[in-house]
Order: structure tokens, then sequence, then C-alpha cells
């Protein structure tokens, strides 16, 4: 078995407040270039918890995108990676 990473961290609002429920995903960064990549592979996603926190704690060693994306009835809007809003 190989070698695993994690990803760990806060969502938060310009302000600074934490933003509970937003789901986090993690995505390898070959797959932008090379849409055939299977993304069970390098693809991985939580959701935060009350204090804006998550954390993915078994990934594969990618480099990787990565994006938050707020419940539908959020007045925050989606964020990928590099502030982007859509992939």
């Amino acid at each position: 078995m190989g070698a695993f990473a994690k990803i760990s961290g806060t969502v938060t609002n310009k302000v600074g407040e934490p933003l509970e429920n937003v789901a986090v995903l993690a995505y390898a960064a070959p797959f932008d270039l090379d849409p055939s990549i299977d993304l069970g592979q390098g693809f991985w996603s939580t959701q935060t918890d009350s204090n804006g926190n998550y954390e993915i704690p078994k990934i594969a060693p990618f480099n990787f995108k990565m994006a938050a994306l707020p419940t539908n009835d959020s007045p925050y809007a989606r964020e990928y990676f590099d502030h982007q809003v859509s992939l």
C-alpha cells in the first residue's frame, strides 16, 4: 500500500466567521488537463463542521485543487481553486 496524505483546514467568510455544512472537494490537478483520469482515484469530499473545519484524512498523494460548495440555500457562492466561480 502506498503513502497517503491528509488535507485539513477551515472555511470562513470574508470577515473570518466559520461556515458550517460546506462541501469541500479535493480533486487531482491533472484532472483539469485530462478528463479521462479515473475520478475514483482522484476525487475526495467532506463537509465542514460547526466551526468550519474539515479534514480529508486518507487520500492519494496528488497535486490537488480545492473547491468549497455551500448549500443551495446559503448566501455564499461556490468557490473553486484560485478564487474561481466555476471549474
